[in-house]
């Protein structure tokens, strides 16, 4: 599916990369076991850096990730999570507060030598959703926390020496502790 869809440059959809890719059967199945079928979000997508790795040849590697969180404008009422944040980064003639989503984002960062250039790989994000927004029956996680959790089960999926380069949001007791216990080199400004 993902092969189908990167290759694909004009429509990214599914029925597209069904169609592409040559599968058999109607394409309905395919939405079925996209749509309906139950994830483990973060079990997938550490599956896959496993995969990216191997294809990469950074088995026996030391690995470096880089960790942001990412504002994504939505507008409508109903958006599950969307909220006010603010925005750090604005420039000078922008708002520096968002309504929208607010995406903790962790990316294998890599060199690729024929083009010389860094290349990062996002694998995991996790939506982070203010307190007054939460569900009844749903936990509330700061950005730090999750973070937290990102870099333990990343520890836990990969034997190789890590290292964590974030922005200075994230340079936290909290995170940094957490990187210290899980032996996680981390580069952020003070």
């Amino acid at each position: 599916i993902l092969l189908g869809i990167l290759a694909n440059p004009s429509r990214k959809s599914i029925t597209a990369a069904y169609v592409l890719m040559g599968f058999t059967g109607h394409f309905s199945n395919l939405h079925r076991f996209v749509s309906r079928y139950r994830w483990d979000r973060q079990q997938f997508s550490l599956q896959l850096l496993t995969l990216i790795i191997k294809a990469l040849s950074l088995d026996k590697e030391a690995l470096v990730f880089a960790l942001d969180d990412t504002l994504v404008p939505k507008y409508g009422r109903k958006i599950h999570g969307r909220s006010t944040h603010y925005d750090h980064c604005s420039k000078v003639n922008r708002p520096q507060y968002i309504q929208g989503l607010n995406w903790v984002v962790l990316a294998l960062v890599h060199y690729v030598s024929p083009f010389h250039k860094w290349i990062a790989l996002p694998f995991l994000s996790q939506l982070y959703i203010k307190r007054d927004k939460l569900g009844e029956n749903q936990e509330f996680k700061t950005r730090i926390q999750i973070a937290q959790g990102m870099v333990a089960s990343l520890k836990r999926t990969l034997p190789n020496p890590l290292t964590l380069v974030t922005d200075a949001l994230f340079a936290t007791r909290g995170l940094i502790g957490c990187c210290f216990r899980e032996g996680v080199t981390f580069i952020s400004r003070l």
